[in-house]
């Protein structure tokens, strides 16, 4: 065999090896980050068992992802199965939302998970997960339960405060209330045997013995400057309150305004002191500084002061201020 003969001979030799090095090669890699079979199968849930398959970068993550996706599915229930409650005459019931729901399934312990099938394909972990359907049902029961009866107690106790007092007992019932009616519709996805709506016509009154005392709580309004006078009545309303001359609780406003003049503007820098009596007793006070400027005039800039003023407070500030 002469020497170009023996060269093609190698180099024909070469590329069969490294074509075959190649082919095999690449099956193997394909192989290696084959998702297993069982991954892509519908995992029914039973009457016992809550199921789902993820996957992850490591066993935990994997795992993590397989208990996000049951916690989902148990949205996805609820979201088909919630009742609505007819709202009562005073239209005060708050429905609870798909985000407040998801936000409380969060917080679910998913107890002793248990993974039933596991595979590491080089890249990935895969994980089909399973939980106990009726082990979650009663742990979330028996924290219903206990919530329930804090809420009744809270309530009960209320009764016996002064009316600020009792507003701001009353406020916390409705968040507690809230949290409540997010369990409550869990249980229902669970197990559509358990009687929900008796308990969230409960939670709902709560909310409208919030919204009837406050209605009920009115102020006395006494400010020597017309402007926040007006703003301080806009943010009583929005909150729910009403403005009355022989009320028990009196609003007090002084304010304070300087003027100065910088390039052709009006400055007004005001600084209001709210006080909250009861009676003769001084309950709260609060100091709100605002400011506006304006072109055109003084008046216009303690206008706009005046709406720098409503900004600041707003009805959060003016709840805080009451309540905290």
């Amino acid at each position: 065999m002469d020497k170009g003969a023996v060269l093609r001979f190698l180099n024909s030799f070469f590329v069969v090896v490294f074509s075959s090095f190649l082919f095999f090669g690449c099956a193997s890699n394909s192989q290696n980050a084959a998702v297993p079979s069982w991954y892509f199968e519908n995992h029914q849930n039973s009457p016992i068992f809550l199921k789902a398959s993820a996957e992850g970068a490591s066993l935990q993550e994997a795992k993590n992802n397989a208990l996000a996706a049951i916690s989902a599915d148990i949205l996805v229930q609820i979201s088909g199965k919630t009742e609505k409650i007819t709202q009562s005459s005073s239209g005060f019931y708050d429905k609870n939302t798909k985000n407040e729901i998801k936000s409380e399934l969060t917080k679910i312990t998913f107890t002793n998970p248990i993974i039933e099938k596991q595979e590491f394909n080089g890249e990935k972990f895969y994980v089909l997960v399973k939980i106990n359907k009726l082990e979650l049902y009663e742990n979330i029961k028996n924290e219903l339960e206990i919530l329930l009866g804090q809420i009744d107690k809270t309530y009960l106790n209320s009764q016996n405060l002064s009316d600020l007092e009792k507003i701001s007992s009353l406020q916390n019932v409705v968040l507690d209330a809230k949290n409540a009616r997010n369990k409550t519709e869990i249980l229902r996805a669970l197990d559509t045997s358990f009687e929900g709506v008796k308990i969230m016509q409960k939670l709902q009154s709560y909310d409208e013995a919030l919204e009837y005392e406050k209605s009920n709580l009115k102020f006395a309004l006494e400010s020597e400057e017309a402007i926040f006078d007006d703003f301080m009545k806009k943010i009583v309303n929005e909150s729910g309150f009403k403005i009355s001359n022989d009320a028990k609780l009196k609003i007090k406003l002084a304010t304070n305004t300087t003027y100065t003049s910088s390039k052709g503007w009006e400055i007004a820098k005001s600084a209001t002191t709210i006080q909250i009596f009861s009676g003769s007793k001084l309950l709260k006070t609060q100091v709100i500084n605002s400011i506006g400027r304006s072109s055109a005039s003084k008046q216009s800039a303690l206008e706009r002061s005046g709406q720098n003023f409503y900004d600041v407070l707003g009805k959060s500030g003016f709840l805080t201020l009451l309540f905290k």
